[in-house]
């Protein structure tokens, strides 16, 4: 057992470069150490923060914060507040080595750019925090806090962009070799596990999910993407031209292996690929993962997991997405037909407008009236009107 106060409060994390989904090809060793070079660099701004995080006090203060998170998630969910928060899951002997002097900032590094569409990621989600929709799975609260390498300090009004599989191994929103049925159509539409949040005054944004399944060839991971402008609009999405960070983040695998031993993830055949033999967490200095704790006696109570992800604002990095998320519907990216509309899962042709200059893709209607694609998710989504972030 291990009480909140005596937590880590933040980790650096480290979000690689996508090695793929199933359906890709898996990358040469050279190619891999290519592209995890910016998070070798990246690792030594990062134990730069260490003091500074120190001196001003940075572990107490998101600890301080994070128990009282914890307290909120368990009255939520009717758990006893008092007891003292377990990280002792069944096969494990040892109790969590959780305390503040023993954080550890340096060796662990920021995203490594140039990512695939293999990363499945669907441009113009949804801004909301909620994002497990109708899928089952162990209940999750992840709990993020973005910082600038830079001088390590906390990054507000950033928009994170956060998504994963289901408990099978499924995207929502892609048509792709290996995601479930690739004859769907219908996962076009489909958004689950996706969202967008602003970061507050103090970089926190958090998601309240499931547990991640697993799939072929990839450790089990979250994936994120960090914007600092775009465009929201009135049904509640957000677009953005450029990105600072995108890549992903990995979870303890003693907790995976525990979470895979429960319904529904037990149903999924596919061999488990561990943290230890996925090709590109090999890479990642420091192999980081997000801390947790479970917020009840049992796994099934749900899972608190928290980190803090470091950000260089002066890389700008632009992603081609897998497809985006429109006022009609799921649409395939193509890049041949970028700018001229792309075909959606019907075979229309879409031409994506905006509720601002008309310049970027949306998932809203032109003129002033607005199309609400899922309008029964609507009610967890943040209503805005159309206006070009600067």
């Amino acid at each position: 057992m291990v009480y909140l106060s005596s937590i880590v409060s933040s980790v650096l994390l480290a979000a690689t470069t996508v090695v793929g989904h199933s359906g890709s090809a898996p990358m040469s060793v050279a190619e891999v150490s290519r592209r995890t070079e910016p998070q070798r660099s990246a690792t030594r701004s990062l134990g730069a923060c260490q003091d500074v995080l120190s001196r001003r006090n940075k572990a107490e203060k998101s600890s301080t914060r994070r128990a009282a998170l914890a307290d909120e998630l368990r009255r939520k969910r009717g758990l006893a507040t008092r007891a003292p928060y377990n990280r002792e899951l069944a096969h494990l002997s040892r109790e969590a080595d959780l305390t503040i002097e023993s954080a550890s900032f340096g060796g662990l590094s920021v995203v490594t750019p140039e990512i695939e569409r293999g990363m499945l990621y669907v441009a113009g989600e949804y801004v909301r925090s909620t994002v497990s929709e109708d899928q089952q799975g162990i209940y999750t609260y992840v709990d993020l806090e973005v910082i600038d390498v830079s001088n390590c300090s906390a990054l507000p009004n950033m928009y994170v962009d956060f998504w994963h599989c289901n408990s099978t191994g499924v995207y929502a929103g892609v048509l792709e070799s290996g995601n479930g049925d690739s004859s769907d159509l219908s996962n076009l539409d489909k958004t689950f596990l996706r969202g967008i949040q602003r970061t507050n005054e103090e970089g926190h944004a958090s998601f309240e999910t499931i547990f991640p399944g697993h799939y072929s060839g990839r450790a089990t991971h979250f994936n994120t993407v960090i914007h600092s402008s775009g465009t929201l609009f009135d049904n509640g999405t957000f677009t953005a031209p450029r990105e600072h960070l995108i890549g992903q983040i990995f979870v303890d695998q003693d907790l995976i292996l525990i979470v895979e031993a429960t319904s529904p993830y037990n149903t999924n055949t596919i061999e488990i690929t561990t943290n230890s033999i996925d090709q590109m967490f090999g890479m990642i200095p420091g192999h980081p993962v997000l801390e947790y704790i479970l917020l009840g006696d049992d796994i099934s109570d749900g899972l608190l997991l928290w980190g803090t992800i470091g950000v260089n604002m002066s890389a700008s990095y632009e992603i081609p997405p897998a497809a985006t998320l429109t006022g009609n519907g799921g649409v395939i990216y193509d890049p041949s037909s970028a700018g001229q509309g792309n075909t959606t899962s019907d075979g229309a042709a879409s031409g994506n407008s905006t509720t601002g200059d008309g310049s970027a893709d949306s998932t809203s209607s032109s003129g002033n009236s607005t199309t609400l694609l899922h309008g029964d998710l609507f009610c967890t989504c943040t209503s805005y009107t159309g206006e070009e972030l600067v």
